[in-house]
């Protein structure tokens, strides 16, 4: 029986097409795709998927996603096969997902698969775009420069997730250390001030009350409250590293007028980079264009590319294709990229434009930290002043009625 087949491909009216089909090759599935007028997004073996050891291992980060692009791509400048790399890798690996994916890549490799049918079988640290850009390396026969092109990509991307990591992680250390002040506050301040106030017969502010019931709850429970701090703390990072909820972030992060041309420049950013690696190995512009849609995190963003490889094959031009009535991509990427077309130095004019974008973000990213720090002092004098209020107040009754 043939191999069965698992694509992705998109129609006339841009619509994402998904589906399964048995053949004895996946030329013979794009031949047959072809013929149904359908833009051809990826294809890949879904036979046997069915990793090394049985189960898939946890998801490998960035860094080592880097590692192997960048030796993989040493090896074949070097004439040296790609298990060669694989084996360099596994002798200074550490981490035991890591092993475990190289000991699958190698053992793949040496059944006769091809490195993107290899990676295909764990979509958790190699998505479809990833594979699908090292498939158009192979049969271009620049897997080389593909791997080099990644390596380069995934570093910019690292370098962009560590810049917006970094301006994130001063408010949420803010807020932390001001949860834990008040905790220290609750448990060991309040509760003599609440022996005073309950000893005079003063009428107690609201919002002293509600302070002296978190103060007796936290007092009696120290240790459940402590659990709860540091159980919830933790149940955040977990979730955090979850794709649905990096999913659920990005969405709310595109909305948020504050931080949604931010996202959008690292969307373009991702964008330009990987429609550059496609075009520099000979990958059709609207298949490049549709699996560049995948890249991206706005779902309008990701009809407008898909839109346009629909035009594409109309015969219009990429610009014209890209030049939407809502004006979502700026119309300078647009000049630029109608140059590049009219001069064949397309990938060469994407290049331009990715460094544009991810100087924009580096520059948003600055603004969005100026705006933060002022922001975050509000919420803490708020915080302050209120617990101030809550505290003074009842004290000032205090001394004055001792006072008379």
């Amino acid at each position: 029986m043939s191999p069965l087949y698992r694509y992705e491909a998109v129609d006339a009216r841009g619509r994402t097409t998904e589906g399964e089909m048995n053949a004895p090759s996946d030329q013979e599935i794009a031949n047959v795709l072809k013929s149904r007028n359908l833009t051809i997004v990826s294809i890949e073996n879904a036979t046997d998927r069915s990793p090394i050891g049985g189960h898939r291992p946890k998801r490998i980060g960035v860094k080592e996603k880097i590692l192997v692009t960048t030796y993989l791509a040493t090896m074949i400048r070097a004439g040296s096969p790609l298990i060669a790399g694989i084996d360099v890798l596994l002798t200074d690996a550490h981490n035991t997902n890591f092993i475990r994916i190289l000991q699958g890549i190698k053992e793949g490799l040496e059944k006769g698969r091809l490195l993107s049918e290899t990676l295909s079988l764990y979509p958790d640290s190699f998505d479809q775009p990833f594979v699908a850009i090292i498939k158009a390396g192979e049969t271009s026969g620049q897997l080389e420069n593909v791997l080099q092109g990644l390596s380069q990509k995934l570093k910019r991307d690292q370098e962009m997730t560590g810049r917006v990591k970094a301006a994130l992680s001063y408010p949420l250390v803010i807020l932390i250390a001001l949860v834990i002040i008040g905790g220290v506050m609750m448990i060991f301040v309040l509760p003599k001030l609440i022996d005073i106030f309950l000893k005079v017969d003063i009428k107690l502010p609201w919002t002293t009350m509600l302070l002296v019931r978190w103060s007796q709850f936290i007092t009696n429970n120290t240790l459940l409250a402590t659990g709860l701090f540091f159980g919830g703390l933790g149940a955040c990072a977990l979730v955090v590293r979850t794709r649905g909820a990096r999913t659920l972030l990005i969405k709310i992060g595109t909305i948020i007028p504050v931080t949604r041309n931010l996202f959008y420049a690292i969307d373009m950013a991702r964008l330009t980079s990987t429609l550059s690696i496609l075009l520099k190995t000979g990958v059709p512009v609207e298949r490049s264009l549709a699996i560049a849609s995948d890249v991206v995190s706005s779902n309008t963003l990701k009809k407008i590319l898909k839109n346009s490889v629909t035009q594409i094959t109309q015969g219009v031009s990429i610009a014209q294709s890209l030049r939407q009535k809502n004006g979502l991509i700026p119309e300078i990427m647009i000049k630029v990229i109608q140059v590049g077309e009219e001069t064949g130095s397309l990938d060469q004019s994407l290049d331009s434009l990715t460094d544009s974008f991810n100087e924009e973000v580096h520059n948003r990213l600055q603004a969005l930290s100026v705006i933060i720090e002022p922001v975050l002092m509000l919420i803490v004098g708020v915080v302050v002043g209120a617990f101030v209020f809550s505290i003074i107040g009842p004290i000032y009754q205090v001394v004055s009625r001792g006072g008379q």
